[in-house]
């Protein structure tokens, strides 16, 4: 979990409260479920990046 927090560091600065942090760790290490929304989005997503240009 250090060597995360010292690659966040270095490539962006966040400033949160140490719970923030906590939280931010936390939903990196243990990602929700993807829903039906997030699902279609990435499907639609896939679909713009692989459309012919016109």
């Amino acid at each position: 979990m250090e060597k995360a927090r010292t690659v966040i560091e270095k490539s962006e600065t966040l400033h949160l409260s140490m719970a923030g942090a906590d939280a931010l760790f936390a939903a990196l290490e243990n990602p929700p479920k993807a829903n039906k929304k997030v699902l279609e989005a990435a499907l639609r997503n896939k679909n713009a990046m692989n459309a012919p240009n016109h």
